[in-house]
């Protein structure tokens, strides 16, 4: 019988650091979250006076800084089906990327952040059809969840007649077009997830593509019509436009380092944490109100994330017991 004094056995502690560990994807969906909430207030700012297009040519300059990170010997991994889910990836990124800033330009920063998040409702969907993924009663509790709280905080007019004027109708339009953003973001997190099936995801290599896909296509729209929305006047447009790309950089930059480690459902589940922060940044820093039904809206879409990293933390533990 092994010598062992009652109380000092450290399996517990040791099993339970790697429960914790083997969830930090959450931790970083988490981080991805909060700095996507700081861009989505730098883009509600600097929307008001330079193009979206402006925006969309600078951040995809900044992907060149990730040039000395690329994991060359990942080459090899690469054959034509992994080539085109890269492209794939990248064309949905910059296409959120400017969908996103369109729609943080009509609605509030708060809400257009719930709407981007709406992801799950999207995610479960697909992961079901490309990876496979099977439905359980937790995915049917959220789907229920996320499509009333886009509901609210969309206020889509055949559902609230009474709203009808301009503003409403304004706010109406970025919803949708940042529930476009949610859609095509949804399809990258399910791209991303395939790469990691295959050992072919460099997260860098990732948004390096969306940074050369973005540049050749602003390149082309500013080169045709140079008159085409605002271009930076000031140095405080220039000091909001660094907080976005940095922030946006950084935020994919955890958000890929998330979807290595958790499946796609609950990386988008997590990062709604940017929700929360982005209408506490929007009273902070706007003059944009908060009514009842956005905050209720807000609760609806974020509330499944604590449930997913407690479970998914619990699940490892016991397992390893």
């Amino acid at each position: 019988m092994p010598n062992q004094k009652h109380g000092t056995d450290p399996s517990w502690a040791s099993h339970l650091c790697r429960s914790i560990y083997s969830q930090r994807g959450i931790l970083f969906a988490f981080v991805g979250g909060i700095l996507w909430s700081v861009n989505g207030l730098a883009a509600n700012i600097i929307t008001k006076t330079v193009g979206v297009w402006v925006i969309g040519y600078f951040c995809s300059i900044c992907q060149l800084l990730l040039i000395p990170f690329l994991q060359w010997d990942y080459a090899e991994r690469y054959g034509v089906a992994e080539v085109s889910i890269i492209i794939l990836s990248g064309l949905c990124d910059i296409i959120v990327l400017f969908l996103a800033c369109y729609a943080y330009s009509l609605t509030t920063v708060g809400n257009t952040g719930a709407l981007l998040y709406s992801k799950p409702l999207f995610c479960v969907f697909l992961s079901r059809i490309v990876l496979q993924v099977k439905y359980s009663v937790y995915d049917v509790v959220i789907l229920v969840c996320n499509l009333t709280g886009i509901a609210l905080i969309s206020k889509p007019p055949f559902l609230f007649a009474s709203l009808t004027d301009d503003e409403i109708i304004t706010e109406f339009y970025g919803s949708m077009v940042a529930i476009g953003a949610a859609v095509t973001g949804a399809f990258q997190f399910i791209a991303i997830r395939k790469l990691v099936e295959r050992d072919a995801c460099d997260r860098f290599l990732l948004l390096l593509v969306k940074g050369i896909i973005g540049f050749f296509l602003c390149s082309m729209v500013l080169a045709t019509n140079l008159s085409h929305g605002g271009h930076i006047k000031s140095t405080y447009d220039l000091l909001w436009l660094t907080l976005q790309c940095g922030s946006g950089l950084c935020s994919c930059l955890f958000i890929y380092a998330a979807l290595q480690s958790q499946d796609a459902s609950t990386v988008a589940l997590v990062s709604t944490v940017e929700v929360l922060a982005s209408f506490l940044l929007q009273v902070a820093f706007t003059d944009d109100s908060v009514d009842l039904m956005d905050i209720v809206g807000a609760f609806m879409i974020t509330i499944c994330p604590i449930w997913y990293a407690v479970k998914g933390i619990l699940c490892e533990y016991f397992d390893a017991n």
